[in-house]
């Protein structure tokens, strides 16, 4: 997946300042999220879920926004440049979906794997459950949240940060796996072995964007995978 590339003589997708700034906000994100949620005993956060959804859907595209007006200042003018510039087809969106389904049971089996070995604890468990959908207002702001997730996170992550880690380093092994750690850095609000986890699943994602140079199926994954954990969530 490697590929030689001199740094010096492609362009970036966005200046290094608007890179630095997205890093920055990511970390300020992740923090605020532990300190106004994570660290807050359960009880005291009971019926303010629908608050922290639109406090979490805010910042997903805030960070959107900000990334958006960094690439367009490069010429960068459409989305679709970022996400997938091929000619769209029901056959490409099935394969889309096929390859979404495919990386999901490969994303099971790794993190039934990494829930083993991380052992994450079972306080922490019921604590992040708590923060799940448990009434049908709930269920479809965290549907809401779960599609602008899906698509501003891998927006971010899988397509910018990605291909400016690549022309940064020349290398797309490299921008895959440093994309994978500020990933992991920007859950900083979990438990440090769901942050791990994380980290791999971005791994996974990358290497998908990568493959496919394409983020829709990414973007049906993550969006799916967040949509079921919330919608079948305990009511």
């Amino acid at each position: 997946m490697a590929t030689a590339e001199n740094p010096a003589r492609v362009e970036l997708i966005a200046s290094k300042q608007h890179t630095a700034g997205v890093l920055l906000l990511i970390v300020m994100f992740g923090v605020l999220g532990r300190v106004l949620v994570t660290d807050r005993p359960a009880a005291v956060l009971q019926g303010a879920h629908v608050h922290i959804y639109l406090g979490a859907l805010a910042t997903e595209w805030l960070l959107f926004l900000y990334v958006r007006f960094g690439v367009r200042r490069r010429g960068v003018r459409t989305v679709r440049q970022i996400i997938d510039e091929s000619s769209w087809s029901v056959a490409r969106w099935s394969l889309y979906a096929a390859i979404a389904v495919v990386a999901a049971l490969v994303w099971m089996a790794c993190g039934f794997v990494l829930g083993k070995v991380l052992d994450v604890s079972a306080d922490e468990v019921r604590h992040l459950q708590s923060l799940l959908p448990k009434n049908a207002l709930e269920k479809v702001c965290w549907v809401v949240l779960s599609v602008s997730t899906g698509f501003c996170e891998e927006f971010v992550y899988r397509g910018y940060l990605q291909q400016q880690f690549r022309r940064l380093t020349g290398s797309l092994s490299a921008a895959v796996v440093l994309q994978a750690i500020v990933f992991g850095v920007a859950h900083v609000s979990l438990p440090w072995q769901i942050a791990v986890s994380v980290m791999f699943l971005a791994l996974l994602l990358g290497g998908v964007a990568a493959w496919r140079k394409s983020l829709i199926p990414v973007m049906l994954l993550h969006a799916g995978f967040d949509i079921l954990a919330g919608v079948f969530s305990s009511p």
